[in-house]
């Protein structure tokens, strides 16, 4: 009898480490699978980025001349239509909305402008490309 206790402390001490050896490799699983999955999604924003700038251009570019005259040609809403799908969902609905109109206002080129504006942060592009440098030194 004396002779089992030592075995059945040390299997429990087996089944422990067993137990804290599958928590440790679950979990560094999962945190290398966030950091692929962060990973990614900032080099998908940095291949993204020079598409949404010009876009960004483009469109800037096209509504100081839709806001002098408030028409928009047929050539600048095929070019706006195009350089549209760059643009983060919410911008590309309202500029969308806006060109569907049957007759532009001042309000809504202003609402669509100040979006753009809004949306083309420059602290928030000065932010991932710092985020991207500094991963890129980590590794």
């Amino acid at each position: 009898m004396s002779s089992l206790v030592p075995a059945i402390i040390a299997g429990g001490v087996a089944v422990l480490s067993a137990f804290l050896s599958a928590a440790v490799a679950l979990y560094t699983i999962r945190r290398a699978s966030l950091d692929r999955l962060e990973s990614r999604s900032q080099e998908f924003a940095m291949l993204l980025l020079p598409k949404r700038l010009s876009a960004y251009e483009d469109l800037w570019r096209a509504l100081i001349r839709i806001e002098q005259t408030l028409v928009v040609d047929s050539s600048s809403a095929d070019d706006l239509v195009a350089s549209s799908i760059w643009l983060p969902p919410k911008l590309r609905n309202d500029l969308l909305s806006m060109l569907l109109e049957d007759k532009l206002n001042a309000q809504k080129v202003r609402q669509v402008r100040a979006e753009l504006l809004a949306d083309a942060a420059i602290d928030r592009i000065d932010a991932a490309t710092a985020s991207l440098t500094r991963r890129e030194r980590e590794a």
